[in-house]
Protein backbone atom coordinates (compact mmCIF):
# COMPACT_ATOMS: atom_id res chain seq x y z
CA UNK A 1 0.00 0.00 0.00
CA UNK A 2 1.10 3.24 -0.84
CA UNK A 3 -0.31 6.64 0.61
CA UNK A 4 0.10 10.04 -1.78
CA UNK A 5 1.17 12.75 0.09
CA UNK A 6 2.20 16.20 -0.58
CA UNK A 7 2.74 15.03 -4.07
CA UNK A 8 5.28 12.01 -2.19
CA UNK A 9 4.76 8.57 -1.85
CA UNK A 10 5.20 6.98 1.44
CA UNK A 11 4.75 3.36 2.65
CA UNK A 12 1.72 2.57 4.62
CA UNK A 13 1.44 2.31 7.69
CA UNK A 14 3.98 4.59 8.26
CA UNK A 15 6.19 3.94 11.29
CA UNK A 16 5.00 5.78 14.46
CA UNK A 17 8.17 5.41 16.48
CA UNK A 18 11.34 5.65 15.33
CA UNK A 19 14.66 6.26 16.54
CA UNK A 20 14.88 10.01 16.14
CA UNK A 21 10.87 10.40 17.90
CA UNK A 22 12.96 8.25 20.90
CA UNK A 23 15.60 11.09 20.99
CA UNK A 24 12.97 13.53 20.90
CA UNK A 25 11.18 12.14 23.28
CA UNK A 26 13.28 11.99 25.77
CA UNK A 27 15.19 15.54 25.22
CA UNK A 28 11.64 17.00 25.92
CA UNK A 29 11.45 14.74 29.18
CA UNK A 30 15.08 15.61 29.99
CA UNK A 31 13.99 19.40 29.46
CA UNK A 32 11.02 19.54 30.92
CA UNK A 33 12.72 18.09 33.83
CA UNK A 34 15.32 20.98 34.16
CA UNK A 35 13.09 23.59 33.45
CA UNK A 36 14.83 24.35 30.43
CA UNK A 37 12.10 24.23 27.82
CA UNK A 38 10.28 26.98 26.66
CA UNK A 39 6.13 26.61 26.91
CA UNK A 40 4.23 27.67 24.08
CA UNK A 41 0.29 29.05 24.54
CA UNK A 42 -1.36 29.98 21.65
CA UNK A 43 -4.39 32.21 22.67
CA UNK A 44 -4.62 34.63 25.57
CA UNK A 45 -8.31 33.88 26.59
CA UNK A 46 -9.59 32.33 29.97
CA UNK A 47 -7.16 29.35 29.10
CA UNK A 48 -4.88 30.65 27.88
CA UNK A 49 -3.42 33.25 30.37
CA UNK A 50 -3.78 31.32 33.86
CA UNK A 51 -2.44 28.16 32.28
CA UNK A 52 0.68 30.88 30.91
CA UNK A 53 0.70 32.02 34.81
CA UNK A 54 0.92 28.81 36.26
CA UNK A 55 3.72 27.28 34.10
CA UNK A 56 5.77 30.86 34.27
CA UNK A 57 5.58 30.55 38.36
CA UNK A 58 7.24 26.93 38.49
CA UNK A 59 9.81 28.71 36.67
CA UNK A 60 9.21 28.09 32.82
CA UNK A 61 9.72 30.60 30.42
CA UNK A 62 6.64 31.17 28.28
CA UNK A 63 5.53 32.20 25.15
CA UNK A 64 2.48 33.76 24.56
CA UNK A 65 0.66 33.76 20.72
CA UNK A 66 -2.54 35.72 20.53
CA UNK A 67 -4.95 33.91 18.49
Amino acid sequence: NILALAGRDIPFPVPLYTRQSKHMKNELIRKLSEKKAIIGVIGLGYVGIPLSISFSKVGYKVRLFPK
